[in-house]
């Protein structure tokens, strides 16, 4: 039985507690022992207690909705049986550019998204060298992001399994630019401009690319960092020609850790983002880009 349904199934047996209307009584024993209880003794002379019989009506309700919600959102991130797939109807994958059919949803934990290819640890990332033609494939496919490029990125941030609606989406229009600094580290520019507030990003990548693996960086100013740390380093999931999907793991206090993707599709290409929180997806965001 999951923690959910435990809590869940929790709140509903204090509630069934806290509003039952028994009567209690006190009453002291020969030996002058004081005792509580609904069924006193014959014989004795017990004295009824005044107790706090619950919560308002209104606030039981709530507790019972929250209960509720629990249990349902339990129940859709539940892996189905053997053989119960039909029964419960097969949810429609979204299908990614590329044809790809990985989308995870909000909430979903780091090591189910990921096929178990990642652990969800507080652990460094080992890097491990690139072959010739992984080399190769993946030069051609940051070449292949220089110049500048103009499109649109589409936010979606997770706020709470039981609120309605459980996530919130923001739209943007972006300008990118991306140009080798060096023969080794490729520089990623975006300007993301909001289609609702009007709010104006700045966000930074950087790709170090060597024969012994790939080191990353993102940031919201353009600053003078270190590449060659070991908070930097990632840990490549899949790599071809036109595809790059990386995983680089955060340290501090919460557990953090993103996984991104890079692929061309057609005359453009996108980026793909995916924020952990303590294991559980907390924010995603899509960019499509043009020439």
């Amino acid at each position: 039985m999951s923690s959910l349904r435990i809590l869940a199934m929790g709140l509903v047996c204090l509630l069934v507690a806290a509003t039952s209307n028994a009567a209690i009584f006190k009453w002291v024993d020969e030996e002058g022992n004081v005792h509580f209880g609904d069924h006193p003794p014959t014989g004795q002379r017990p004295q009824q207690v005044d107790v706090d019989h619950g919560p308002a009506p209104r606030a039981a309700e709530e507790a019972r909705d929250r209960a509720r919600k629990l249990l349902r959102y339990e129940e859709s991130t539940r892996e189905p049986e053997p053989g119960e797939a039909n029964a419960r109807g097969a949810k429609p994958v979204q299908r990614l550019p590329g044809g790809r059919a990985e989308d995870p949803e909000c909430f979903t934990a780091l090591e189910k998204a990921w096929s178990g290819r990642i652990a969800d640890t507080r652990e460094a990332v080992s890097r491990s060298a690139l072959s010739n033609s992984s080399y190769r494939a993946l030069r051609g496919l940051l070449d292949s992001l220089t110049g500048h490029w103009e499109g649109a990125v589409e936010e979606t941030i997770c706020v709470r399994a039981d609120a309605s609606p459980p996530t919130k989406a923001n739209h943007y229009r972006a300008r990118l630019h991306g140009y080798w600094k060096s023969k080794q580290l490729l520089e990623i520019e975006a300007k993301l401009v909001g289609e609702e507030n009007r709010a104006v990003f700045r966000e930074f990548f950087w790709l170090l690319l060597s024969r012994d693996g790939l080191r990353f960086r993102k940031a919201n100013t353009d600053i003078e960092f270190e590449m060659d740390q070991p908070r930097n380093d990632v840990a490549i999931l899949t790599i071809s020609s036109n595809m790059l999907r990386f995983f680089w793991r955060r340290g501090g206090r919460l557990r953090k850790a993103n996984v991104f993707e890079l692929y061309e599709r057609g005359t453009g290409f996108g980026i793909r983002e995916f924020l952990y929180v303590q294991g559980m997806l907390a924010e995603k965001r899509s960019w499509e880009f043009r020439r």
